[in-house]
């Protein structure tokens, strides 16, 4: 689980904090349409919240009932 939930936090801290200064750029330079093409602000929370829940999910990884290993 480890393998995948340390890339993908890593990925999307990185993501959120590079959203500040791109944000303040694409405003200042007159391009705000900037951040249709490239959403930051939005794909690093989102990223955060899908590694969230599969952590959670894979949590306790036991077989629980209606699944193939636990009849």
């Amino acid at each position: 689980m480890a393998a995948a939930v340390v890339p993908g936090t890593l990925v999307a801290t990185l993501f959120t904090v590079a959203a500040i200064p791109f944000s303040t750029m694409t405003v200042t330079s007159g391009r705000p349409e900037m951040l249709l093409y490239f959403p930051f602000p939005v794909w690093g929370p989102a990223l955060g919240a899908a590694v969230l829940a599969y952590a959670l999910r894979r949590r306790g990884d036991t077989a629980g009932p209606g699944t193939i290993d636990g009849s």
